[in-house]
């Protein structure tokens, strides 16, 4: 349980710091679609919120009760929160919390952006997943789950047509080449 609650406080704090320090500056920036990052955030908070206050409601538990759940959504709150902060890693400067592709961008196609075209988004569902799993409903899972994923995917439209604008064919090359991978590794 303290793990559980550690994780899904630390995390987001970490997510803040980024907030603050990697916002686009708009004078360097080419194409910048803002992206809506506060929206995403007061909805992630919200649900979240929400799906954690339904974890002693016990309606609707999640099956596994032999299993920890809360070590098993914490679990996945790291995992997710690595694979997020491991794809900033990979962006390095061309991070920014609002959708912006710089003067001087290139388009990242190096570690996970070679085989997943949005890791940062991913790992976001992945947390959001583990903070689902902690509040041990379904009740709580769909209220953090659902309309994070909603956003999210509003959030990826927005980043695609950024830069599918700024890259053009670049863009559409490699986002074909993603599906050639996947549907080989099926």
């Amino acid at each position: 349980e303290t793990i559980a609650l550690l994780t899904t406080l630390v995390w987001p704090l970490a997510e803040v710091a980024f907030v603050i320090q990697r916002k686009s500056q708009n004078e360097r920036t080419k194409c910048t679609k803002g992206g809506g990052a506060g929206i995403v955030w007061l909805v992630a908070v919200s649900s979240t919120l929400l799906g954690l206050s339904t974890r002693f409601l016990e309606i609707l538990p999640l099956p596994f009760a032999d299993l920890p759940l809360a070590l098993c959504g914490a679990v996945l709150v790291l995992l997710g929160a690595s694979l997020r902060f491991y794809a900033i890693w990979i962006l390095g400067a061309f991070f920014t919390v609002d959708v912006a592709v710089s003067s001087d961008h290139t388009l990242v196609k190096r570690g996970l952006y070679r085989h997943i075209r949005h890791p940062g988004y991913t790992g976001l569902l992945v947390a959001f997943l583990g903070v689902g799993v902690i509040t041990g409903s379904w009740i709580g899972l769909a209220l953090v789950t659902v309309p994070v994923a909603a956003v999210l995917v509003r959030r990826i439209r927005v980043e695609e047509r950024a830069l599918g604008k700024c890259f053009g064919v670049a863009y559409q090359g490699y986002r074909h080449l993603e599906r050639a991978l996947l549907s080989r590794a099926a």
